[in-house]
């Protein structure tokens, strides 16, 4: 569901089709609780979901956390600089078509992963992608829906970049390239010969409805009602409707929480060792 359906659903329950009571700010600030309050559910059960890489520069090596990072897993150099996107459009046949500002020197068949993309937010993720040209590529299983406004990054995912370390700040000046510790809200590169971008892999804690899958945006609307929601007293006429309306929404919240609980991508290990175990066996 979109905001704007979200909004609608909850005021159909509170009973208020328009401002009258409860403004849209108060709802704007309901669903942010509750996407908080399921991303939280969620990234505990399925922490691999919530993942994502980014390519970050800076000419002081030194970057800032970025705001929904829940934990940093990994740094790598990229060993190059990340390409600027400067377009994207629909390829004709209702794919992206990235256009970068320079070269990419891409192939068909390779991944790229892009971020920071305003408007055709549709092709920030990981894609194989199909050559076009020289400075365009299409996305392969993307669909295009929203126009090009603004921003984007893209790489080529490689198995050949180079790891940076992490140390405590009690070693940030002991004797070693390629490391890297927090000092304060900061991350710092200590590496003197630093001079392209690198890759931050990282868990992040979901702050927007099309970052919570959809199954669970019903969760959304029964927040916001019972959240919302002023049930009078058992004397006014329009006590039975919206008691029946609060009562129903926590029912359905309660439902939305055990679901949380359950929500998992995979049951399969993720053990190394379990698939030599079962290697053994065949």
């Amino acid at each position: 569901m979109t905001s704007d359906e979200i909004k609608a659903l909850i005021r159909r329950g509170i009973r208020e089709p328009k401002p009258k009571y409860v403004g849209d700010d108060d709802i704007t600030d309901s669903n942010d609780t509750a996407i908080n309050i399921i991303g939280q559910r969620l990234l505990a059960n399925e922490p691999e979901y919530f993942k994502t890489r980014v390519s970050i520069n800076s000419n002081t090596n030194v970057f800032a956390i970025p705001s929904a990072c829940d934990r940093i897993l990994r740094i790598w150099d990229l060993g190059e600089n990340a390409l600027t996107v400067s377009n994207a459009a629909d390829n004709g046949a209702g794919l992206v078509r990235i256009t970068t500002s320079a070269v990419h020197g891409l192939a068909t068949g390779d991944i790229a992963t892009i971020h920071d993309i305003a408007g055709t937010t549709e092709a920030n993720g990981t894609f194989k992608v199909t050559l076009v040209d020289t400075t365009n590529i299409d996305l392969v299983g993307s669909t295009y829906a929203n126009g090009y406004t603004s921003g984007g990054k893209l790489f080529k995912e490689d198995t050949d970049l180079e790891p940076v370390l992490r140390v405590s700040s009690n070693e940030a000046l002991a004797v070693n390239t390629y490391k890297w510790y927090l000092d304060g809200s900061n991350v710092v590169i200590d590496d003197p010969d630093y001079t392209y971008d690198l890759i931050m892999n990282y868990r992040y804690v979901p702050s927007t409805i099309s970052e919570i899958p959809s199954k669970f945006h019903f969760g959304i609307v029964s927040y916001g009602v019972i959240d919302l929601i002023t049930v009078p007293p058992s004397d006014d006429k329009r006590y039975r409707d919206l008691k029946n309306s609060y009562d129903r929404h926590l029912k359905l919240w309660e439902l939305a929480y055990t679901m949380f609980d359950d929500f998992a991508i995979s049951k399969e290990s993720l053990s190394l060792s379990d698939v030599s175990r079962i290697k053994r066996r065949i």
